[in-house]
């Protein structure tokens, strides 16, 4: 599968330090033994927690103004791919580094959690990755009881599945030039957001065309999935248009600027707010550029997942190449869905 699929990625190796603010007199406490997880659940748990948030666009590298082989966390991480046994260590260095740039008070206090990932696919190619995480917003939760017909009640605290703080995955593709990062971080303050992906990992984004181009294609494609899928009033068809005259915009311009593809592709006000809405919920180390020139190559390497697929159940596949306007859908007197289609010539 083309994108990002973590269907298949498992966790080989992980390990959780604490990370204090050294600015609050805080510390770090490090771990000796890879973190314990005892059941097959809570380690499906994790994976969604730490990969969940993660979309296919805005790759990021390391950078350096002089070498990359200076930039710290990608030498640490260079240094778990090419050799595991030393992952244990080498967390110790990237905790430390990490404590080493809490230079602000406004940055939280949790844990960090290093992780050796097998089998992320990434754009049809499956790759080892290296995530690191840091968690900081622990929050209570109620746990009802049950015991012989009487409950109990009490609490804990805990990370909310859906709430990653901060996270980055680095898989292990382009070396030389800094590996492929994904960056999150959802703290909305300037400083945290300096301290994790400028002064911790320096991260740098992969401002060309072939990249501004396909992060735009693959967020439109969630765009479509995530947010207008299983809305009454855009079926699939609907899915399949905008797709569609989403990858006509960029087959027929050189360039690309984002008010004119609203008004080209989106056209309605409703569609374009929501498309907004979506926009701004992309953390800003994910953002989607304004306007770039296009990459004809990035066009025809996602136009192989942009295909115009109508999948009803699991009956029927019908492939959509032309003019969308000859198929209708409709209800019968039984409520059971179909659609129509109309044709000239049988081929």
């Amino acid at each position: 599968m083309a994108g990002l699929d973590f269907t298949n990625a498992s966790i080989h190796l992980m390990i959780t330090h604490h990370i204090g603010n050294k600015m609050k007199e805080g510390t770090v406490m490090l771990t000796d033994d890879l973190t314990a997880v005892d059941e097959e659940d809570t380690m499906h748990f994790a994976k969604t927690y730490f990969l969940q948030k993660f979309k296919p666009y805005n790759i990021q590298q390391f950078h350096h103004s002089t070498d990359i082989e200076l930039n710290e966390v990608y030498s640490m991480v260079k240094t778990i791919f090419n050799d595991q046994l030393k992952f244990i260590p080498t967390s110790k260095d990237l905790a430390h580094l990490l404590f080493a740039k809490t230079e602000h008070p406004m940055i939280k206090d949790g844990e960090m959690s290093v992780v050796y990932f097998n089998d992320i696919n990434l754009d049809g190619e499956l790759f080892d990755a290296i995530g690191i995480f840091k968690s900081e917003s622990n929050t209570p939760f109620l746990q009802m009881l049950e015991n012989q017909g009487k409950y109990s009640m009490q609490h804990d605290f805990g990370y909310p599945i859906n709430s990653l703080d901060k996270g980055c995955l680095i898989f292990n593709t382009e070396e030389e030039t800094g590996y492929n990062v994904l960056a999150i971080d959802n703290t909305n303050g300037p400083s945290e957001a300096i301290f994790w992906v400028k002064q911790f990992l320096k991260l740098a984004p992969i401002d060309d065309d072939y990249n501004n181009t396909h992060s735009f294609l693959q967020a439109t494609k969630h765009f479509v999935s995530d947010n207008l899928a299983g809305k009454a009033s855009f079926g699939k068809k609907d899915e399949i248009d905008l797709l569609d005259k989403t990858m006509d915009y960029f087959k027929t311009h050189d360039s690309f600027e984002k008010k004119d593809f609203a008004e080209v592709v989106l056209q309605t006000p409703e569609l374009i707010e929501t498309f907004e809405e979506f926009d701004r919920s992309i953390p800003s180390s994910m953002a989607l550029k304004d306007n770039f020139d296009i990459s004809n190559q990035a066009v025809k390497t996602q136009s192989k997942i942009y295909k115009s697929i109508l999948k009803l159940d699991k009956n029927f596949h019908v492939y959509i190449h032309g003019d969308r306007s000859k198929i209708q859908r409709g209800v019968d007197e039984e409520g059971r869905k179909f659609y129509k289609i109309y044709f000239d010539t049988e081929m």
